[in-house]
């Protein structure tokens, strides 16, 4: 979610898994 890191922005993936995890309902 921090732009900071080059390594989640590089993966669209990392912010989403966190959603999914946030909401176990998907």
């Amino acid at each position: 979610m921090t732009p900071a890191n080059p390594t989640l922005s590089n993966e669209p993936q990392a912010p989403h898994a966190e959603s999914d995890e946030l909401l176990p309902e998907i």
